[in-house]
């Protein structure tokens, strides 16, 4: 017991304060202290769920559930084995539901602050081409659309900066301070209003700041093609399109030291009142026979972006199958050794007058009880896992922070499949219970 809470302890402890510089593959060795811990302390955990079960199987199911429960009270570790398999398949389901539940609510939140205009034209169905941009003229067109009040043409690349190669974003950043300067920490708003559409500031995302250890009033340099530049920090904010960091400047400053007038989105926003999908469909009229784009209006693009985190959480899914597929082989497996085990103690139920569906439910409720402690030991792995996803792996491969947000509604779906594939499983030992012979049963030499 004090092996096991000291490594989960410190294992947390790690997550929580190790620097990110410590790297992931070391950082991997926390998480494993924390299952290794969990794995000392299961059947001492499983002792106590199945005491705390105890009085609701007593309520719920009679003397059989009562019985049942006493099983795994008595024999902790051969309950424990079955426990701690489905505890690290439900585990992962869990850990991975949850963090792919925190991500989205943090893209939903970035899009709000940052990808708040009423339309977005792009170059492709990804949203961005490698090889083909639009023209400035494009953006020009747009802006006499009426309805239109305001279009910011952006320019996406990649520059070389110490050896990496972060994000660059080129904005017209009149327009993008209009409507998303309450995303920006940093300097006042006065500040970033006179001097980021001068180009005499940049802004970067918070994983470039947490990767390079750049903040406020830090000055970032860059090679460009016509020498190096340099300009301070004005500001830091949320930004999630590149996992080395992306750096913010004037599209004008860009435009001058790179020679670079190329355009990958154009960001539309309308007058108060204006008809967005009126809107959409001129521009795409116009752009039908003449430019390849792709326009979304923001509702469209939020769906959009939440379809690709929604197709990986189906993934999430199938982990589950997996999940119950081995915790139904592990729950054989515990019974039949449960059913032999305890053949003396069932063949006297048996003489002293108890039925066959009586020894048939005691079975299976014994299933019931081991499947429902596997979910909760589960669920506890999983939100220590959590922490380390949200905290060691987004910092070590993002440079952000994902808050955390553990999906307790995923809990409660999977309990009842996992309860009907513990009676699935369980319907073979009751069989093997049932079919016993009295005399031989409680024989002995």
């Amino acid at each position: 017991m004090g092996a096991g809470g000291l490594l989960v302890a410190t294992g947390l402890a790690l997550i929580r304060w190790s620097p990110p510089r410590a790297g992931l593959t070391f950082q991997f060795v926390y998480a494993g202290g924390i299952l290794f811990g969990l794995t000392l302390l299961l059947p001492r955990l499983v002792q106590w769920a199945a005491r705390a079960l105890r009085p609701l199987m007593d309520w719920t199911a009679g003397s059989e559930g009562a019985l049942a429960i006493d099983a795994m009270i008595q024999s902790p570790r051969r309950s424990s084995a079955t426990v701690g398999a489905l505890m690290v398949g439900l585990m992962f389901v869990f850990s991975t539901g949850a963090y792919i539940q925190s991500y989205r609510r943090v893209i939903d939140r970035w899009m709000n602050e940052v990808l708040n205009s009423d339309l977005f034209v792009a170059t492709s169905t990804l949203m961005r081409s490698p090889t083909y941009h639009f023209s400035e003229e494009l953006g020009r067109q747009i802006a006499n659309i009426p309805g239109v009040k305001r279009v910011e043409n952006i320019r996406f690349t990649s520059v070389p900066y110490r050896g990496d190669t972060p994000a660059l974003v080129a904005i017209e950043m009149d327009g993008f301070l209009a409507r998303a300067q309450d995303a920006i920490d940093g300097a006042d708003g006065r500040s970033l209003k006179e001097r980021l559409p001068r180009g005499e500031a940049v802004l970067i995302s918070r994983n470039f700041s947490t990767r390079w250890g750049l903040g406020v009033g830090d000055h970032v340099r860059l090679d460009t093609p016509s020498g190096p530049i340099e300009r301070p920090i004005l500001g830091i904010l949320d930004d999630y399109r590149s996992e080395k960091g992306t750096i913010f400047m004037e599209r004008a400053l860009y435009k001058k030291y790179w020679g670079d007038s190329a355009v990958d989105f154009i960001d539309v926003n309308l007058v108060p009142g204006a008809d967005a999908g009126k809107v959409k469909q001129e521009i795409q009229r116009f752009t039908s026979n003449t430019t390849h784009a792709f326009v979304y209006t923001n509702a469209e693009f939020k769906r959009w972006v939440a379809g690709l985190v929604d197709q990986f959480f189906m993934l999430n899914y199938m982990q589950l199958v997996i999940a119950i597929l081995v915790a139904m082989l592990g729950i054989i497996n515990t019974l039949l050794i449960s059913v032999s085990e305890r053949r003396r103690e069932m063949g006297i139920l048996r003489a002293i007058g108890g039925l066959r569906s009586q020894i048939r439910k005691l079975v299976l409720l014994e299933a019931v009880a081991i499947s429902l402690v596997g979910v909760l030991m589960g669920a506890l792995a999983a939100v220590f896992n959590t922490q380390f996803l949200t905290h060691a792996v987004s910092i070590a491969l993002a440079g952000y922070h994902i808050p955390f947000y553990f999906p307790w509604p995923l809990v409660l779906l999977s309990l009842p499949f996992v309860v009907a594939a513990s009676l699935l499983a369980g319907w073979w030992p009751a069989r093997r219970a049932v079919r016993m012979q009295v005399v031989e049963a409680i024989g002995y030499e």
